[in-house]
């Protein structure tokens, strides 16, 4: 359609489509009623998503109104738009998966029924020139929601995968994917790399004495300590164990480091105490990390003599 044909378009009838937003919410929104399995999510979320949709809508309907060569990108600022959406969706938990598709089709029928009636008394050309412009508009923000919403499982289900449940630190396993990626880092970025191997002393002791909800605490306060030193690095090997990764620091200022988390944690429990051994990686330590940990695990039991002397 020629450019001059839209903006006369737009002039007659932008207004009265961003008016008619309120009216397309609430057909969608009284088919959604009609289906049980909304009923959750009506509830919980009817309001925020009612502010969605009428952000989605305008969004729509301004693009169904702009020029031709502007088009395009505005389908992918859409899509764009889309795919925070659905990001959104899947992080809040608000609505299964299996009831996205119903949704996009409720949505989809409403539109389209408030807008036929908007241009029932246009030419049909113009006619076809909007459901078009709608269809494409409308197709480019759910393909958005749902890459978004899958998007967002396929990630949470990776980040389980890696994590330690009881601690949320990172597990065994994906340690050694962390240690190739953090040595080239080090590398290329010629600054030092050390690693930080630490456990409990007495663990077992502690856990039959008070419980082993004691020791799962212990074990969360040790994550929680590392966290407020921005030690991200935090891998659970097992049990008590637990290896620390720490760019930028030499084994000195690691060892200042795990010195801090015992601080924190004899304060919170004067009867807890670490054992913690040091040593900086270097270039070798991918091909060779069972050294490098046997040589952490010595100094670190060496440490725990030391304690019990």
């Amino acid at each position: 359609m020629p450019e001059t044909d839209i903006a006369d378009l737009k002039s007659r009838l932008y207004n009265l489509h961003i008016e008619s937003i309120p009216s397309i919410i609430e057909r969608h929104l009284l088919h959604l009623e009609k289906n049980e399995l909304f009923v959750p999510f009506l509830t919980y979320t009817d309001s925020e998503y009612q502010m969605h949709l009428k952000w989605m809508l305008t969004a729509l309907i301004k693009g169904i109104f702009i020029h031709n060569e502007e088009f395009t990108s505005c389908m992918e600022r859409i899509e764009d738009r889309g795919f925070k959406q659905g990001h959104d969706f899947a992080g809040q938990r608000a609505i299964p998966h299996q009831l996205l598709p119903l949704l996009a089709k409720s949505l989809r029928q409403a539109g389209n029924s408030v807008i036929q009636n908007l241009i029932k008394e246009e030419t049909a050309e113009n006619k076809l020139f909007f459901l078009e412009r709608w269809g494409h508009a409308a197709n480019s923000l759910m393909i958005g929601v749902l890459s978004g919403y899958f998007s967002k499982q396929v990630t949470d289900l990776k980040e389980l995968s890696i994590r330690d449940p009881l601690t949320n630190l990172y597990n065994r396993r994906y340690f050694y994917h962390c240690l190739e990626t953090e040595v080239l880092k080090a590398k290329k970025g010629q600054y030092p790399l050390s690693l930080i191997m630490m456990d409990i002393n007495d663990f077992k002791e502690i856990n039959d004495q008070f419980g082993h909800h004691m020791g799962d605490e212990l074990l969360q306060q040790i994550a929680f300590f590392a966290e407020k030193l921005k030690m991200n690095l935090g891998f659970r090997f097992g049990g008590d164990e637990f290896v620390f990764l720490i760019p930028g620091h030499t084994e000195q200022t690691a060892y200042q480091l795990a010195g801090q988390i015992d601080l924190y944690l004899r304060s919170w429990n004067e009867k807890v105490s670490l054992a913690y051994g040091t040593i900086c990686l270097h270039a070798d330590a991918v091909d060779n990390i069972d050294h490098y940990l046997r040589l952490a695990d010595e100094r670190m039991y060496m440490n725990k003599r030391n304690i019990k002397q």
